[in-house]
């Protein structure tokens, strides 16, 4: 009896690391039905070309739902996977600046820690990860803190690229009324 609950209670507890493995290995994971059903905070994704560069950014999204952003979805002070379910996930085929700051080549997980006035995006070498629950200050790679600007109502959390040109491009973050956007740039 002890050996069927400690089998029920391992498989249990290794659904959600399945999952976070399943959506971080596969980059068309927005477009299966199958996975994205039972989510409350459907997968998204966007990428542009940057120049030679092809930048990738992967999330769940979620809603606002007449809810309260900051304090509440977003906690205040502390760090956040900046959308839902696993981190968020940026990628860059090449070496890339971000607000004048260089960054290698590779995948990251986008941490944040925002509020209504600014966000510190958090650029973490551990990509795979569900959340921010096993989020490691060491595994930083690079922070960049932005200014927040306000504008239109944008229910579910969404990224975009604007501005770009072949060699730059504006990276934001838009959910509630607030926006918070960052500059990429290659050589």
């Amino acid at each position: 009896m002890k050996l069927l609950f400690s089998l029920a209670l391992v498989a249990v507890l290794l659904i959600p690391v399945a999952n976070a493995q399943y959506r971080q290995n596969d980059e068309l994971h927005a477009n299966h039905g199958s996975f994205d059903a039972d989510r409350k905070s459907p997968n998204r994704s966007v990428k542009t070309e940057l120049g030679t560069n092809t930048v990738t950014v992967e999330w769940s999204a979620p809603s606002v739902r007449d809810r309260k952003i900051f304090g509440m979805l977003i906690p205040s002070e502390k760090v956040w996977r900046t959308g839902a379910n696993e981190a968020t996930v940026i990628h860059f085929d090449e070496d890339v600046t971000v607000e004048g700051q260089k960054l290698a080549a590779g995948s990251y997980a986008l941490f944040s820690i925002g509020s209504s006035d600014s966000f510190t995006f958090i650029f973490n070498s551990v990509s795979q990860t569900w959340g921010a629950f096993s989020y490691d200050e060491e595994n930083d790679v690079l922070r960049v803190s932005v200014d927040t600007a306000t504008g239109d109502h944008q229910e579910e959390l969404r990224f975009s690229f604007s501005d770009e040109t072949d060699s730059s491009v504006t990276l934001t973050l838009s959910w509630g009324q607030t926006k918070a956007s960052m500059s990429l740039s290659t050589d």
